[in-house]
């Protein structure tokens, strides 16, 4: 049997199951200390919110603005802890979102709640 050509259209279930987790996880994450930190030592789990908040990268691949502004929810409730905050830094996720940050402040044309948000609670 040929397999089907890979387009974004096969994969929006899978975008929305992942928002739909990623929506958990951020309720979860606001209210419970623990939950932050376990949440921070999860590398492939902050290593996927960052490319969701990249929208360099999570736009083409079909993610929502909303699920980038979920994503960094998460990252921020992570950095209220200092016990999460510290492995953030210490895997470069810190370093990562200022990079975002920055290439999101020089496009002025897109993005103006992502920008507003991440800006916001670097300050």
């Amino acid at each position: 049997m040929p397999m089907l050509p890979v387009t974004i259209v096969h994969f929006k279930p899978f975008h929305s199951l992942i928002l739909s987790s990623v929506s958990f996880i951020c309720r979860l994450v606001e209210y419970d200390p623990n939950l932050q930190e376990e949440v921070s030592k999860m590398s492939p789990l902050i290593d996927k919110l960052l490319f969701m908040i990249d929208r360099c990268q999570s736009e083409p691949a079909g993610y929502s603005l909303y699920s980038s502004q979920v994503a960094s929810d998460i990252l921020f409730y992570c950095t209220c802890n200092i016990k999460s905050a510290q492995p953030l830094v210490d895997c470069g996720a810190l370093e990562k979102i200022l990079n975002i940050t920055q290439k999101l402040l020089i496009d002025k044309d897109r993005d103006a709640p992502l920008r507003w948000e991440i800006y916001c609670r670097l300050v």
